[in-house]
């Protein structure tokens, strides 16, 4: 019996030890940001337009837009027009959650596109309100921890 309960001990540590990733700071100095991706991450994209990297679970997209001076209720139309134009299914309730973001104002949403869980969070810096960063995360099911890591890393610099 204890050979049978040290197994699956060791196979559920194992388990969960492959699928945590490890994580890397990357700084965005474009836009003077800093978060937190895996170290498996390939940036296919890092321009002042947007931000792209991804590995074989996770894709992160960021596209900064300028000029929007969003207050609270225009960041949860604009992050809600966005998943309806971006034609996500399953939508939760928009939730506010600029208590957890290092500093930013933001909404964040969940849905699904194409059979992927997805995450959409739309943050504002309160020092630079004319800038708007909408962030789109896709991942793989089981890695929902990593993708919850990445959007709660955001910090401005």
């Amino acid at each position: 019996m204890k050979t049978k309960l040290l197994f699956l001990f060791l196979t559920v540590f194992a388990v969960s030890t492959v699928f945590a990733q490890r994580m890397t700071s990357f700084t965005w100095e474009s836009y003077k940001m800093k978060f937190d991706i895996p170290t498996t991450f390939e940036v296919k994209d890092n321009t002042g337009e947007k931000f792209m990297a991804s590995n074989a679970d996770i894709n992160l997209t960021i596209y900064p837009r300028k000029g929007e001076n969003l207050d609270a209720d225009g960041m949860i139309s604009a992050l809600d027009g966005w998943a309806k134009d971006s034609q996500l299914g399953n939508l939760t309730e928009m939730e506010v959650i600029s208590s957890q973001l290092n500093g930013y104002w933001g909404v964040f949403q969940e849905g699904t596109k194409n059979g992927w869980p997805v995450f959409l969070m739309l943050i504002v810096d309160p020092d630079y309100p004319n800038i708007s960063f909408y962030v789109w995360v896709s991942y793989a099911t089981g890695t929902e921890d990593t993708a919850l890591k990445i959007l709660k890393s955001f910090t401005p610099i």
